[in-house]
């Protein structure tokens, strides 16, 4: 049950990272703050904000409704985290996590998503 639990966690991982956009706003399409990581996608009705979270051993997830304004997104972004923060039990996607970092392609060469994420390389946008 855990193994089928961690694939369909993993496909829906698979399906936000493929489906990120870039909304040309002030809300990026990536960011990683080493605990959260929130996503811009491209849902049928609109865009959507997608936050992943590792908290106390556990990963997180929560998505917002479709969305057409850069309002809305820089609104529903702060809603996400918050969310997360309260440890609603239904965003609860998968336990025993113990820990994880991320890599983005920035400027053409493979670096931490956090380290990167103020620099004129990170300008470029993730590939």
């Amino acid at each position: 049950a855990q193994t089928a639990r961690l694939q369909t966690v993993l496909a829906q991982w698979e399906t936000d990272l493929r489906a990120l956009q870039d909304s040309h706003s002030p809300v990026p399409p990536l960011a990683f703050d080493g605990g959260s990581l929130v996503l811009t996608r491209q849902a049928p009705a609109g865009l959507q904000v997608i936050v992943w979270s590792l908290r106390e051993g556990s990963l997180w997830r929560w998505e917002s409704p479709a969305l057409r304004s850069v309002e809305e997104l820089q609104a529903q972004r702060q809603s996400g985290l918050q969310q997360l923060a309260q440890r609603n039990p239904a965003l609860r996607a998968f336990d025993g996590v113990a820990g994880w970092q991320f890599y983005c392609f920035w400027g053409n060469a493979w670096s931490n998503c956090q380290s990167t994420g103020g620099t004129a390389a990170a300008d470029a946008g993730p590939v």
